[in-house]
């Protein structure tokens, strides 16, 4: 018995679209970081890139509370007017890990460059970046809440999206989260 999919909530032709034409600019490596803005100029923006060395907290195979490896970067995916609110209003923040991709055929690689992979969001090297010839991609399956105190505190911005990378963020965030994913087919 076939089970009835539910359309995705989004015109997802034109989030393709979006997709597409932002993804497969030829400048792209050098417009989606705003480097003309200081990374530590005004509050964390979603799309920023901050330095904070911990593990993903999970509930294990046993729902027993875990922490999973160890990661130095981090993608924030929390709105960003929530760091405009105050503390007491909008405590935690949304970040998902940075990792390094391992083994990647040609044609992986190339999905991941044009952003045609839902789950994870490729994140070219940016200024300062310790090792320039990593393949580094933002694990979307990995969310975690973040006390906004421990941006000020333990962590630090370390690049900022421009608004085309952060364009492109959004479009992946969105076709992430609301995707008809065809796991019925």
């Amino acid at each position: 018995m076939p089970v009835e999919r539910w359309p995705p909530v989004h015109d997802a032709q034109e989030l393709g679209r979006t997709i597409h034409d932002l993804a497969n600019r030829d400048d792209l490596d050098a417009v989606i970081y705003d480097r003309g803005r200081a990374a530590d100029a005004g509050p964390c923006c979603q799309g920023d890139i901050i330095e904070l060395s911990e593990g993903v907290p999970l509930l294990d195979e046993n729902c027993t509370g875990a922490v999973l490896d160890d990661f130095t970067h981090w993608l924030v995916i929390g709105n960003t007017c929530d760091f405009a609110r105050a503390m007491d209003a909008v405590r935690w923040t949304q970040v998902v890990p940075i990792i390094e991709l391992l083994g990647a055929t040609p044609q992986h690689l190339e999905d991941l460059r044009r952003y045609r992979l839902s789950r994870q969001f490729f994140v070219p090297q940016w200024a300062g970046s310790a090792q320039p010839d990593r393949v580094m991609v933002a694990d979307l399956l990995r969310p975690c809440a973040l006390d906004r105190r421990a941006i000020a505190a333990c962590a630090r911005v370390v690049a900022r999206l421009s608004f085309r990378g952060w364009l492109l963020l959004n479009a992946c965030l969105v076709r992430f989260l609301a995707r008809d994913d065809g796991r019925f087919d």
